[in-house]
This record gives structure tokens, sequence and C-alpha cells, in this order.
């Protein structure tokens, strides 16, 4: 399939790499802005794709940027990590729709650090693909 790939931090780097390694394609990547970026550089060498691929998730609402991701012709997206709310709009570019991966078990532990407070608050440990 022809993957949009929406990530941030080290999990993310690595499910990238694993997609490559197993010959997925990758047509485009969506990262965080510099100021809320993990893992950036990891993450752009292991898409290796030309820089007209690669996206700011800040701009995922701007019509060029929605014409470009279209121009691509991704049939899925997948989000490791991705802090950012995916519209209506972005969704409609991905056929085969969009799959998260959350490192937690929802609802229980939402947000950035979810592996913590199911230590902290006793509740369910677990992964979460949606």
């Amino acid at each position: 399939m022809r993957v949009l790939f929406l990530g941030n931090n080290w999990m993310a780097w690595k499910i990238l790499e694993r997609l490559r390694d197993h010959g997925d394609e990758v047509v485009g990547l969506v990262i965080h802005p510099p100021s809320r970026r993990s893992y950036g550089e990891q993450l752009v060498a292991a898409a290796a794709l030309d820089a007209s691929r690669i996206f700011e998730a800040e701009g995922l609402e701007e019509r060029s940027v929605l014409r470009s991701i279209r121009e691509l012709d991704p049939e899925i997206g997948l989000s490791v990590l991705f802090g950012y709310i995916l519209r209506p709009e972005f969704l409609k570019l991905l056929p085969a729709g969009c799959v998260n991966v959350h490192p937690a078990f929802l609802p229980f532990n939402r947000g950035a650090y979810p592996n913590v407070w199911s230590i902290v608050e006793g509740t369910p440990a677990g992964v979460t693909l949606h």
C-alpha cells in the first residue's frame, strides 16, 4: 500500500524503519514542527523522501498542503505518536483510512506519557491500534 506516515518520537522512527525494511511504499511524511519534534532527523532519514514529500503537521489544514498530499495518491495513513487531530478534509485523502498506534490501553492513560500513568494510577497497560 501507498502509506502516508505521520509520526514523532523514537517509536515512530522505528516503525518507519520497519516499514521501509519490509518494502512498504512510504509516499509522504508528516512531522511535528521543530519546537515539538523528537527524532525528526531520524524520521526524515528513514523516510528517504524528497523534501517536497515532507510536511509539517501544522500545515495539514492548508489547501496547498492538502493538494500536495492528494497528488502523492496515498492509500492509507499511519499515525504514530502524532500529536495533532486529523480533520475530515485531510482524512478524505486516505481511501483506506488512517491507523493510529497509541502506546497505552485506551481510554486509560491518554496523552504523551501514557506508560507512566498505568504504573502511578494502577490502570491497565497495553497498546491501542485504532
